[in-house]
């Protein structure tokens, strides 16, 4: 089976916060939504590298 490589880029970060709101900051959800689908295709399927 070939192996698969996918980007996940949630944008922001650093200085760049994105939309805030609430006490909450765009730059954190993304990279938390980011960081969860990486943990879900990883743990769910072969031969899948997310970087």
């Amino acid at each position: 089976m070939k192996r698969v490589k996918l980007y996940l880029d949630p944008g922001h970060g650093r200085s760049d916060s994105g939309a805030t709101g609430n006490g909450l900051e765009e730059k954190d959800i993304a990279l938390d939504i980011a960081l969860r689908i990486r943990d879900i295709l990883e743990n769910g399927f072969q031969d899948v590298e997310v970087e």
